[in-house]
């Protein structure tokens, strides 16, 4: 967390590389080291293949290096009717950002539609239309805004945000996922805005897996529990204070934690309050 608040929230970054010509600077001596490996040619991982010569700075990079003589493709599409498979991660995610973006954003869409036509007909005021925006008050912002899935209005006592995520955001990049929460959060600040705010990511989809076994939950059976849940918070009986809240919802777990939450580039575990 630490690093993650230098890297992001100051732009601080005290290692850097002495070479000419080189402005390159981390936040960690482990990430300087490995780029350093870079400019002495330094590759410490070799290919277990014969007559294979490749070597590399990292191990990972070895890892999927090796598969290209296997075949092995573990990552698959996550696109229901796609049936492409790839060797690494990296290389599945550019594939759904190029080809599928455009089909995720119309079936995400459809989804916040169902959950608003619901809630509002349970008595919830949403605006699907919020737009937070950083004005320069965000150190490194990539965007001029942040799209905000659903509003919850009538919860006044906090800053309610509902996020609709199809597939429990699967092919996002976890470390884009933190610094957009937090950069929304830091927006909001300097905008004068101190109640608590708290962040609902709800999975919509029926397919949901705890501790590596998966069933089904129906449409009606999530929507039902997530009304419960904000009705909960309109009550009082689900109380935050903490400035910032992250609550998942039918995520996938482990151990009765949310599997993106052990993901190595995650650092907000201390943030979560809630898991269904």
């Amino acid at each position: 967390m630490e690093n993650h608040i230098t890297a992001i929230h100051t732009g601080q970054r005290d290692f850097k590389c002495g070479q000419e010509r080189s402005d390159f600077a981390s936040v960690t001596k482990s990430d300087l080291q490995c780029h350093m490996w870079m400019h002495a040619g330094i590759k410490s991982f070799t290919c277990s293949f014969d007559l294979c010569e490749y070597r590399s700075t990292q191990k990972s990079t070895m890892v999927n290096h090796e598969r290209t003589h296997t075949g092995e493709r573990y990552h698959s599409c996550l696109i229901n009717d796609c049936d492409k498979t790839f060797i690494a991660t990296s290389t599945r995610d550019r594939h759904m950002r190029s080809l599928h973006v455009k089909e995720n954003q119309m079936r995400q869409k459809k989804m916040e539609f169902a959950v608003m036509k619901y809630l509002k007909e349970n008595s919830f005021n949403l605006d699907d239309e919020v737009h937070i925006r950083y004005n320069e008050s965000v150190v490194n912002a990539d965007k001029a805004y942040a799209r905000i899935d659903l509003f919850v209005c009538n919860i006044t006592a906090y800053v309610v945000i509902l996020e609709i995520d199809e597939k429990a955001h699967r092919f996002y990049e976890v470390r884009c996922e933190q610094t957009r929460m937090l950069q929304i959060d830091d927006a909001l600040r300097k905008g004068g805005i101190a109640a608590p705010v708290v962040f609902i990511r709800f999975n919509p989809d029926g397919l949901v897996t705890r501790d590596g076994q998966k069933f089904t939950i129906s449409q009606e059976e999530r929507l039902e529990y997530l009304k419960q849940y904000l009705t909960s918070i309109v009550d009082g009986d689900v109380i935050f204070s903490d400035p910032i809240n992250l609550v998942y919802l039918f995520y996938p777990t482990q151990d009765a934690l949310p599997t993106v939450c052990q993901h190595d580039d995650y650092e907000l575990q201390g943030l979560v309050r809630f898991v269904k």
